[in-house]
């Protein structure tokens, strides 16, 4: 889904959908964002309002009903409990604005790919024996 014309968009849930992509306008307001699990490509620019990650389905909303900051995916932002696989084969963060959480999606992202590797690594390493 492009939403690239839509510069002052501040919120973007599509969980229950089935998209596969999302790219954000340059600079854009967005301030929440929630992925369904079927993502493979994801590009934010200069996301200046989107600061943090989701981590639990439990932290979408505070205690006034209102969404809470940040992105949200499925398996993929949560901590502790990352996801076995993930769509996401293209992850594109251009600019700093997202500070360490664009460290943290990057290095989810990179241990759940890994074990997706070493887990079909295993089942070849099965059809030789």
């Amino acid at each position: 889904m492009n939403v690239t014309g839509a510069e002052k968009l501040k919120e973007f849930r599509a969980l229950g959908t089935k998209i596969t992509g999302a790219t954000f306008a340059d600079g854009g307001q967005m301030e929440v964002v929630h992925l369904p699990d079927s993502i493979a490509h994801l590009t934010f620019v200069e996301p200046v309002s989107l600061k943090g990650l989701i981590t639990s389905e439990n932290d979408f909303k505070d205690n006034n009903g209102k969404f809470n900051k940040g992105l949200y995916v499925p398996g993929v932002t949560t901590t502790g409990n990352l996801a076995e696989t993930t769509d996401i084969s293209k992850l594109q963060i251009v600019g700093g604005n997202m500070g360490y959480s664009s460290y943290q999606l990057m290095k989810n992202l990179i241990d759940i790919k890994t074990t997706m590797q070493t887990k079909s690594d295993i089942d070849e390493l099965k059809k030789t024996l």
